[in-house]
């Protein structure tokens, strides 16, 4: 995984640097060989390494993760109860993809995705699993030996989950994109000016949507903040459903 963080920064910057230089870089990070040793290469050798690296890509093919992968810290699991993700889980995992450039934490990424099991299933119970304390930097130094067709497909089911959870409840948080007032031949003033003020108020949702929707879930209290971030993501979606349809405030 730190080695494909360092070749994405490398990808990220290729256009300030010769092509030259950026395979010298990225052969040097792979082989662990000194980039002036690798100056010395015969022609033909070099031109092998740069054939090798044509598979190298900012995605990579959506391999099968494991379930249990070994750490530092002992064994963890893959996470891959969607359903069961907690609003901190899922706003956290959220943030963290939605940036602008995700590689750079996809450690912090997995640090959400896998935990440790504190009871294995049974037959009259399920797994018992860790509780999230959202201390990510930590954690996120236990995934930088893992291999990246180990893990990079958790990240990658759970974004399949993330579009389809935005689809189920396209109703709470709509598109990312800022709606515009259209000019209708003919509207009056006020029936304009009523409907800038819905638009304003539709992109002021967009705006802050996850701390909004937590900031309805706990009565309006910010001291209760905490509290609603530890709530299960489903029975929250559907408990602001029913009160949405219902119309309860």
């Amino acid at each position: 995984i730190d080695q494909f963080v360092e070749i994405n920064r490398i990808l990220t910057s290729k256009s300030n640097i010769s092509n030259d230089e950026f395979y010298f870089e990225v052969i040097s990070l792979i082989s662990n060989l000194p980039v002036d040793e690798l100056e010395q290469m015969d022609y033909e050798e070099f031109q092998t390494y740069i054939k090798d690296l044509n598979y190298l890509t900012l995605t990579p093919p959506p391999f099968q993760p494991k379930t249990k992968i070994n750490t530092e810290a002992g064994e963890l699991y893959f996470f891959n109860q969607f359903t069961k993700l907690t609003n901190g889980e899922f706003i956290d995992l959220e943030y963290l993809i939605m940036s602008e450039n995700y590689i750079e934490n996809i450690k912090m990424i997995l640090a959400v995705l896998f935990k440790r099991q504190f009871k294995p299933r049974d037959l009259l119970s399920d797994v018992e699993w860790e509780p999230y304390n959202g201390n990510l930097a930590i954690r996120a130094n236990l995934f930088g030996n893992q291999k990246v067709v180990d893990v990079f497909g958790a990240i990658s089911e759970f974004i399949q989950y993330r579009e389809d959870f935005y689809k189920k409840y396209e109703g709470f948080f709509g598109t990312s994109e800022p709606e515009e007032l259209e000019d209708i031949e003919g509207e009056g003033i006020i029936s304009r000016a009523t409907k800038a003020k819905e638009v304003e108020k539709q992109n002021s949702y967009k705006k802050w949507g996850w701390n909004l929707l937590m900031y309805n879930l706990c009565g309006n209290d910010p001291l209760r903040f905490e509290e609603s971030y530890k709530l299960p993501l489903i029975l929250t979606m559907n408990i602001l459903s029913m009160r949405k349809e219902l119309n309860i405030t």
